[in-house]
Parts: C-alpha cells; sequence; structure tokens
C-alpha cells in the first residue's frame, strides 16, 4: 500500500500496461492523503482495510456515488468523503 500526504489534485487514472497488477486509488480526506491498492474488491472490503467505518464517508468514483456492493480495481479514482450532517439551530 502507498500512502502520499500533500496538497489534493483531482487525478486522472492512469492506464497500467499489459501484465501490471489491477490497482485503485483512494483518496482520502481529513486528513488528506492518497492510498493506492492492488486488485478488485468491493467497496465494502476496501473499507475494512482502509479500517473506516461505512457509515462515516461517501465513497466517490467520478460523479457516481458506490454502494458497499460496488466492485472497484482496474485503476479506478475513488474519493472517500467524510459525512457532514447539521442544521439550523
Amino acid at each position: 500500500m502507498r500512502v502520499t500526504r500533500g496538497g489534493y489534485n483531482r487525478p486522472t487514472p492512469s492506464i497500467p500496461h499489459a501484465g501490471a497488477p489491477e490497482r485503485v486509488k483512494i483518496i482520502l480526506r481529513n486528513p488528506r492523503r492518497e492510498v493506492e491498492l492492488s486488485g478488485k474488491r468491493r467497496v465494502k472490503e476496501l473499507l475494512v482495510e482502509l479500517d473506516v467505518l461505512p457509515g462515516t464517508v461517501l465513497v466517490i468514483r467520478g460523479d457516481e456515488l458506490l454502494t458497499s456492493d460496488t466492485v472497484v480495481g482496474d485503476a479506478d479514482v475513488v474519493e472517500l468523503r467524510p459525512v457532514m450532517s447539521g442544521g439550523a439551530a
């Protein structure tokens, strides 16, 4: 697993060369960091591996909100955004 800390620029997925392992890039917020994992997995397995509680984040690929059973891999770039709630008092 590779973690990169620093500023956030919306990444563009890289196209792996033939025979390269499938990788998924995960962009986490609070604190900002990037993680790359190899292999395909369901979102719920990804969250377990990252030690993230499922109800605390939204998992987004591009403009698509992903469910826990969605499979990610194949040079996907997904973003985990913390769920925020609130309202007027």
